[in-house]
């Protein structure tokens, strides 16, 4: 009995889930259809909620009950045709709509996709513009400051040469200063002698001998000093001469440097361009803590590329699915309408997403330009204190060293000068006693007359004095 009730309660329970089983496909077609036409939904809770009558009614009833739901369904499917009718006019005005505006946008966003591109390209191109013209002031400055320093290096070893010639100068002026002043004291005492050897023609004849050798004497100096004169004048129109090959040299040098800093700047101004160029197509990795980095021109065409397909795609799909939901709108026998959401939602999102990216973009360029400025103005700022310290150096050495300089050289003119007009003056004295030399009588040699010899200190010459001599 157990075995036979529990084989019974099993046929129940098969029975039972066979029943569900049917209900849940019932329930999944009806929430399928009531998905493709939400209109049914009335219809369903009606079927789900109403119980069905008994089997057992009269046939008479359910004739009548068919006849008048078939006179409903025709009406119903007469309002529908009307309905889907109405709806395909009104979809096909939306699409009509939706098509122009579509256009219209379209061509505004390209409008604006060609400006933003032309605006960063010009932006680029003056930033690149800029940077090569800053390199270009960096290396002239750093030209400048090699030339300045060259230039001092020259001013320094000039200087140091010029002293070395104005203490060999100084040394040469004490040496003359030290025979002159020997030569001052031999004249002194000569003219002592002469004085005490006064009334006698013999110590006039002495006098005169003695006179005759230092007139000799002198002669020979002051040919030596003429001679170095003109040795020296000879040298310094030598050193003008050299002194203008030099500037020409440097003028010539400096068109030079003028020309190659011309080819230089072009070279630098291409590679500049080139390297921009490079660098386009490269990625800039952010710094540490520096946000994000700015994209290749490569990265960017891919990007763009791989956005135009992803369009496409969607643009095929949404056709697609127009094209869908015209065939489904179509009055065809097992048809029914579809309500899908419209495409604008997708196009606002991608107008944002465009709009953000072009922010963006206008921002970057923003600080770009604000720091290519800055830049710029910083580099104007070097170039004119450097210019400046330059002006200010150049025109001290004219001002100030070249004075100094025509100073000592016109005090070493002076000084050879005097010295000249001295020598010139007891060279007019010698040559005023000279022609009474031969009416005196020759001096007996002091070996002869046993007498002693007294050399003179500065031409070490023997000269015989007859009478007391001084030290």
């Amino acid at each position: 009995d157990q075995m036979l009730l529990v084989e019974h309660l099993k046929k129940k329970v098969m029975v039972g889930h066979t029943a569900f089983t049917e209900a849940t496909e019932l329930l999944v077609e009806a929430h399928t259809w009531l998905v493709k036409d939400s209109m049914l939904a009335d219809t369903f809770a009606l079927c789900v909620a109403r119980v069905p009558a008994s089997q057992h009614d009269r046939m008479d009833m359910l004739q009548n009950a068919l006849k008048k739901t078939a006179g409903d369904l025709k009406i119903a499917r007469g309002e529908f045709h009307d309905y889907k009718v109405l709806k395909e006019t009104q979809r096909q005005a939306w699409i009509q709509r939706t098509v122009d505006h579509q256009a219209i946008a379209i061509r505004q966003r390209r409008k604006d996709d060609i400006m933003m591109a032309f605006r960063y390209r010009v932006q680029q191109d003056r930033s690149n513009d800029l940077e090569g013209a800053n390199y270009a002031l960096v290396t002239r400055v750093y030209s400048l400051e090699a030339a300045m320093m060259s230039g001092q290096e020259h001013l320094e070893e000039a200087s140091r040469q010029w002293d070395e010639q104005k203490a060999a100068l100084a040394a040469e002026r004490n040496e003359f200063r030290r025979l002159y002043e020997k030569f001052l004291k031999a004249h002194e005492q000569a003219m002592a002698d002469l004085e005490e050897s006064q009334g006698t023609a013999e110590d006039q004849a002495k006098m005169l001998q003695v006179l005759s050798v230092e007139k000799h004497r002198l002669t020979g100096e002051v040919e030596d000093l003429t001679a170095q004169k003109k040795a020296m004048v000879k040298q310094l129109a030598d050193l003008r001469d050299e002194v203008a090959k030099l500037k020409a040299e440097m003028r010539r040098l400096g068109a030079q440097c003028r020309e190659g800093e011309q080819a230089t700047l072009a070279a630098r101004s291409e590679a500049q361009t080139l390297r921009a160029d490079v660098r386009g197509l490269e990625d800039i990795l952010p710094a540490e803590g520096e946000g994000p980095g700015r994209p290749s021109l490569r990265r960017k065409l891919q990007q763009c590329a791989l956005r135009e397909a992803q369009l496409l795609d969607l643009l095929k799909v949404a056709t697609l699915a127009a094209a869908a939901m015209r065939r489904r709108l179509e009055p065809a026998e097992g048809a029914k309408g579809q309500d899908k959401s419209g495409v604008l939602p997708p196009a606002r999102k991608l107008r944002a997403d465009m709009e953000r990216e072009r922010d963006e973009i206008l921002a970057y360029a923003r600080e770009k330009e604000a720091e290519a400025a800055r830049v710029k103005l910083e580099a104007q700022k070097t170039v004119l204190g450097i210019k400046t310290k330059c002006d200010k150096d150049l025109h001290d050495f004219k001002t100030v060293g070249l004075a100094k300089i025509t100073a000592d050289f016109e005090a070493q003119i002076t000084s050879l000068t005097k010295k000249n007009n001295i020598l010139m003056a007891e060279v007019a004295v010698g040559d005023a006693i000279g022609p009474h030399l031969p009416t005196l009588n020759p001096l007996p040699s002091g070996e002869e007359d046993g007498q002693d010899k007294v050399y003179c200190s500065s031409c070490r010459r023997a000269i015989v004095f007859e009478g007391p001599t001084h030290s």
